[in-house]
């Protein structure tokens, strides 16, 4: 499956590659890609344990 569901067979018939390597190499996030996704799960992991504190904190 790509980034967006598809499955690679899919996605490779649809641009007209004949050999899956070709198509892998657009399925493969960008390092900017892969660094906005990390800082977000990251914000989201945060901000969980924070509010798991005051959750304990204010039963």
């Amino acid at each position: 499956m790509t980034g967006e569901g598809f499955d690679v067979a899919f996605v490779q018939l649809q641009l007209g590659h004949e050999h899956a390597a070709t198509t892998s190499g657009y399925t493969m996030p960008s390092p900017d890609y892969q660094r906005l996704a990390l800082e977000r799960a990251h914000e989201r992991t945060i901000q969980a344990a924070l509010g798991l504190q005051a959750q304990r904190r204010n039963p």
